[in-house]
């Protein structure tokens, strides 16, 4: 779907007519200060809310090449991405200090977005194992939150299959999961995983169809180094994220 996507965008290079401007903004989500790309587009056509995969050094950078493409459309969209917490430009997260419902408050966070700055429903585009994230924006229903109203496409790339989804994981390995990647091995593992080689070999074995760009390499190796952003590649890692069965909400989309 996201190659689809991509392509789609690519083929229809025609000069925006609303100029390109992209800003780097931020919003409070229950007392986290959380930062967001915003890229002005045409309000007349639905928004697009991009949810960052989580791994090494990732945040809202990753979708700079799409938010790109798609402000060259004949009417763009109104593009929002934000840094999901302890990534980017939002707070830092250190689970001594505040815990967090992963991934609930990754979806309660970009409610909080749509409900500050986006307002109207919005095409919802996740990147990988954070399907979870979309699907719940997608479905959930609370006194705050409509998602049938607030969303209305919902765009997974490179998702987990449909029953990894549907059944979760087992309560105890996601536990010891966690407790191996917080433990002393997990990070000395992760000191490891950071280093530009391991970037660059993993990114050209997994990601790229050819070989990663400096840029990318440059941009996942610095941000991986900076204080505390081990911290969600450890909840990730240890399958936090994927907890949680969403038969019922994959039925209720599909």
């Amino acid at each position: 779907v996201g190659s689809q996507l991509a392509s789609r965008v690519t083929r229809r290079r025609i000069r925006a007519t609303i100029p390109h401007s992209e800003a780097t903004k931020s919003y409070v989500y229950n007392g986290w200060q959380c930062g967001y790309r915003h890229q002005a587009g045409a309000k007349e056509v639905p928004a697009v809310l991009l949810i960052h995969p989580i791994g090494i050094g990732m945040s809202s950078w990753f979708f700079e090449p799409l938010m790109a493409q798609l402000g060259e459309l004949s009417r763009p969209p109104e593009v929002f991405a934000p840094d999901l917490l302890g990534c980017g430009q939002s707070d830092g997260w250190d689970p001594q200090e505040r815990g967090l419902f992963i991934p609930l408050d990754y979806v309660r966070q970009c409610e909080e977005l749509w409900r500050q700055a986006i307002g109207r429903p919005c095409v919802v585009v996740v990147q990988g194992g954070l399907a979870p994230v979309g699907i719940s924006l997608a479905s959930r229903m609370t006194d705050s939150w409509d998602g049938s109203r607030a969303v209305s496409r919902l765009v997974l790339c490179s998702p987990p299959v449909w029953n990894e989804i549907a059944d979760g994981l087992p309560r105890e390995s996601v536990v010891r999961n966690y407790d191996l990647w917080t433990g002393p091995l997990g990070r000395m593992g992760y000191s490891a995983l950071r280093r530009r080689r391991f970037v660059r070999f993993f990114s050209n074995r997994i990601l790229f169809a050819g070989d990663a760009d400096e840029t990318w390499l440059d941009k996942s190796c610095a941000e991986a180094c900076e204080p505390l952003k081990e911290h969600p590649v450890f909840a990730f890692n240890a399958g936090v994220v994927a907890s949680r069965g969403l038969g019922h909400e994959l039925v209720s989309l599909s």
